[in-house]
């Protein structure tokens, strides 16, 4: 079963440490076999062989998250939706057409300049930015 993904950068960064060290400490071990022979000897190669895959592979992952964590915590908030008075007053409303020009505004529908010649409503939920 995985390991489920710690929730913060400082946990993720704190996991990524104590894996770091890991591997580096695995890196420093002495291996010696010493009068180890045939079948016990690939036993224990495989099993380190397994243990470096399984590191390596939640270090990897790690190291994915956490750029997903630092881009979340650096983007911008989203632009709130205007609100029902600033739509009420405005002369140019944008959606995701463009921007348009304002002929009437209704309760819950704004009436836009539509070409070739006649209008369209644009319900205030599609309504992006007011002007």
């Amino acid at each position: 079963m995985a390991q489920p993904m710690p929730t913060t950068i400082e946990a993720t960064e704190a996991e990524l440490a104590q894996l770091r060290a890991t591997i580096d400490a695995d890196w420093q071990k002495p291996t010696s076999y010493g009068s180890l022979r045939g079948k016990q000897h690939g036993q224990r190669i495989d099993a380190s062989v397994r243990r470096a895959g399984v590191t390596s592979a939640r270090l990897t992952a790690l190291e994915a998250h956490l750029a997903g964590l630092q881009r979340a915590a650096v983007a911008p908030a989203p632009k709130p939706l205007p609100t029902d008075d600033e739509i009420l007053a405005a002369r140019l409303v944008r959606t995701k057409l463009g921007w348009e020009q304002v002929v009437k505004v209704n309760r819950t529908t704004v009436t836009v300049v539509a070409e070739p010649g006649w209008d369209n409503k644009v319900p205030f939920r599609k309504i992006l930015e007011v002007r």
